[in-house]
């Protein structure tokens, strides 16, 4: 399978409203990717260097396994760690001043 993506409007134009609600597209970018991915697969998909990849993993900010030398992160994780980060939020919530 194949990891390779071409990036569209929907894409990066994250979420569109439908009656209220964010509806994130995150979900479709993800369906066709293996549960499990490895960092050089995830730095590909996100176009990022594997060092990078590390580095999330490190300080926490992406939820991975390792398994003797070689880290794994579940597909579900990397959605949810990037839809965390996302700046998209509900109708009626603003967000805070730094």
């Amino acid at each position: 399978m194949s990891l390779t993506l071409t990036w569209s409007y929907d894409i990066v134009c994250l979420v569109r409203g439908t009656g209220g609600k964010s509806v994130s597209h995150l979900d479709d970018l993800f369906a066709d990717l293996p549960e499990t991915l490895r960092v050089s697969q995830v730095a590909k998909l996100l176009n990022k260097s594997n060092q990078g990849v590390l580095r999330w993993i490190y300080s926490g900010t992406l939820s991975a396994y390792k398994l003797g030398d070689t880290w794994f992160i579940l597909r579900e994780d990397l959605r949810d760690a990037l839809s965390a980060g996302g700046n998209l939020h509900d109708e009626g919530d603003s967000p805070q001043d730094s």
